[in-house]
């Protein structure tokens, strides 16, 4: 099955990049989301006696579980860069970031292209998938 994914905040967030992830699953396609966000952990904690509020991520999964993405495709670096990532994952077509350094990075460093969340990034990813 041929891989794409989608960095989450500022980017899967909006819903026309949740369309565009619905329709690629229909076709077949197998969507991951690629996060620089660490996994879950407490809800809170403290540093120093001052409380800390660590996200849990449950946007993150009722997001992608309401929309068909399985657990297993949601990928944290814990703000490791995502090239990284992808240099050990390199059965991805693309990934779609709203950050250009990494977009730049991932197109660099790795086989995946790196698409930046820009007004023309869907016409890149259809071009990809020709």
């Amino acid at each position: 099955m041929k891989k794409i994914s989608f960095d989450f905040d500022n980017t899967f967030d909006n819903e026309h990049i949740q369309k565009y992830a619905v329709e690629l699953m229909n076709k077949g396609y197998d969507v991951h989301i690629v996060t620089s966000r660490p996994p879950s952990g407490p809800d809170k904690w403290s540093i120093k006696g001052n409380p800390v509020i660590i996200w849990t991520n449950d946007d993150l999964y009722e997001l992608a579980g309401m929309l068909g993405i399985k657990n297993e495709n949601i990928h944290f670096t814990n703000y490791s860069p995502k090239y990284k990532f992808f240099e050990k994952n390199e059965d991805f077509i693309f990934h779609v970031d709203d950050d250009d350094s990494e977009s730049f990075e991932i197109s660099f460093y790795t086989k995946t292209k790196g698409i930046p969340f820009d007004s023309k990034w869907k016409d890149k990813c259809d071009n990809l998938l020709k």
